[in-house]
């Protein structure tokens, strides 16, 4: 009989805990892009401006995902503690590499909106692993 409601409940339990974490994902989301808003109508409408606020944003995600990461590996076995810390290491080795790329080629062309390009490219790569946790 366990078995049987175990079966029948398990699914629900585990759409009820992805339900929660789209919940908590979506209002982060919202909260840093309105933090990003503010940020522009506080600020000339330069490019600068742009990019100002994109580290800002990028800034925010970082905390975010300490946060997160902090958060979850209280709840790790030493095994799972290890496994996560490595794979963090070799995701921070990867968005470092990520950016060095594209550091690379705006090279020769260090404009403005190539800078935006690089900084949201670093936004991106934190708030995806920001979220995957």
């Amino acid at each position: 009989m366990l078995n049987r409601t175990l079966i029948i409940f398990l699914p629900l339990l585990l759409s009820c805990n992805l339900i929660a974490s789209e919940l908590t994902n979506s209002t982060t989301i919202k909260q840093i892009e309105a933090a990003f808003e503010t940020c522009l109508d506080s600020k000339p409408q330069v490019n600068s401006s742009l990019t100002e606020c994109a580290s800002l944003t990028t800034q925010l995600w970082d905390k975010e995902l300490n946060a997160r990461y902090k958060k979850l590996i209280k709840t790790l076995n030493p095994t799972e503690e290890t496994a996560l810390r490595n794979s963090q290491r070799k995701w921070m080795k990867f968005r470092d590499a990520e950016i060095a790329y594209f550091e690379e080629i705006f090279t020769n062309n260090p404009s403005v909106s190539n800078q935006m390009y690089i900084s949201e490219a670093l936004q991106n790569l934190v708030k995806q692993r920001a979220l995957s946790f």
